[in-house]
């Protein structure tokens, strides 16, 4: 009997070890593998869905700037007129509430104008009495300069707009950059900014290795057969685009460098639009309140008014120093990125590399320029508008993280 019984675990032992094990060892590999790679296309989707999500951003963002520097025009209707097309800076002054407002505060420096004249002529009396010095007549030069200048500071206002206007186009021109709007002079040159870091993020990406820079350097491009597509804007690398699934794989893209390029344009340009949104109101209210300075004329002869004019001339133009920056921006993008510059010749994942650089590096450079214009005209605001840049940064991280949670939280609705 324990023969028997011994002989059935025998044979029971060989069946299931040379049966079954072996099909559950390729069973559960199978299965195994098959969730493995399951959760690797998963998490490879989202994060390419992510990725899309921040280049996205990074094309709204462009057009945000574009509509604040100027370049897109606002339709403002004026009543019992027709409609306007004006820049932004243009609308500030148009708008009716701040005519009238600069119009009220006038006549309430007229007024405070006719009383410092009555006391710098008494004091100028008891002066003259004692010391003879500071004479009625130039007083009464400074009351009457003062009168002249009350007029003056509405047409030099838009003096000084009509000249950024021209200053603007002749930037526009010298920089061979077509008269358009600035996210439509990007495309118009057949690659917009978040195209290029989408490309630069694909180059080891496409399922044909043959078109993946690691294995074929000098074939892989922004206009190879693959990517050219993408780069004309004839296809579209959007999440759930039939053309990218079809040429890349997700998991293979470059989120490393992505994600970052992403983040860190999305802060530059948030803290440019932040700080150019700071500069239109700085601009406002020293029109407005220009009357105010031109009043204390008789009692200081001028000098609190040329403090005004010398802040107004230098904050009017610091506006646009960002402005002269991104044209600059968007001149060298399609010259980087059209593969007539090899930046790395002898390694195409450096050259590559380098490219995005200059992008993140571009960005930078544009946030900074916003002070170039004013340190030259006025030091001591350039040095204050410096000191606060830290916080105008730190606001328009939590902006773009405010953002990023609306857009997300908007999809959401909309499904």
């Amino acid at each position: 009997m324990d023969d028997f019984l011994k002989v059935i675990s025998d044979v029971l032992s060989e069946i299931f070890e040379g049966i079954f094990i072996p099909i559950l060892e390729f069973f559960l590999k199978n299965v195994l593998d098959a969730l493995t790679d399951a959760v690797k296309n998963a998490l490879a989707a989202l994060l390419y869905w992510l990725f899309t999500s921040l280049l996205s951003m990074v094309d709204f963002m462009v057009k945000i700037f574009d509509f604040f520097s100027g370049s897109e025009d606002v339709v403002y209707t004026i009543p019992n007129k027709k409609e306007e097309a004006l820049s932004v800076l243009e609308l500030f002054f148009k708008i009716n509430g701040i005519q009238k407002a600069f119009l009220v505060i006038t006549c309430l420096a007229v007024g405070l104008s006719f009383i410092f004249t009555i006391y710098a002529v008494a004091k100028s009396t008891s002066d003259m009495a004692l010391e003879d010095k500071n004479p009625i007549g130039k007083v009464l030069g400074s009351a009457l300069k003062c009168c002249f200048t009350f007029m003056l500071v509405p047409f030099l206002c838009i003096f000084m707009l009509k000249i950024s206007t021209i200053v603007l186009d002749g930037i526009e021109t010298a920089l061979s950059v077509r008269t358009q709007s600035t996210y439509e002079s990007m495309t118009s040159n057949n690659v917009s900014l978040a195209t290029i870091l989408w490309l630069s993020s694909s180059m080891n990406a496409a399922k044909n290795t043959e078109y993946n820079i690691s294995s074929a350097p000098d074939r892989a491009s922004f206009k190879d057969y693959i990517r050219s597509a993408f780069y004309n804007g004839n296809s579209s690398w959007k999440y759930g685009s039939k053309d990218v699934e079809n040429n890349f794989e997700y998991k293979k893209f470059n989120y490393g460098i992505g994600f970052v390029s992403c983040i860190f344009l999305i802060i530059m340009l948030m803290a440019s639009i932040l700080l150019f949104i700071r500069r239109l109101f700085e601009i406002v209210i020293l029109y407005l309140t220009s009357p105010l300075f031109v009043s204390t004329m008789p009692l200081d002869g001028g000098s609190m008014f040329c403090q005004w004019k010398d802040l107004f001339i230098a904050k009017f133009f610091s506006a646009f120093g960002c402005v002269f920056s991104i044209r600059l921006y968007v001149m060298f993008i399609p010259i980087f990125a059209d593969g007539t510059i090899n930046l790395y010749p002898t390694n195409a994942e450096v050259s590559y590399f380098l490219l995005t650089l200059f992008l993140i590096g571009g960005a930078y450079a544009v946030y900074k320029t916003h002070h170039i214009p004013l340190m030259i005209l006025n030091p001591q605001a350039a040095a204050a508008a410096e000191q606060s840049a830290g916080t105008m940064l730190s606001t328009a991280r939590m902006a773009a993280g405010v953002a990023g949670k609306a857009k997300r939280a908007a999809k959401m609705r909309m499904r």
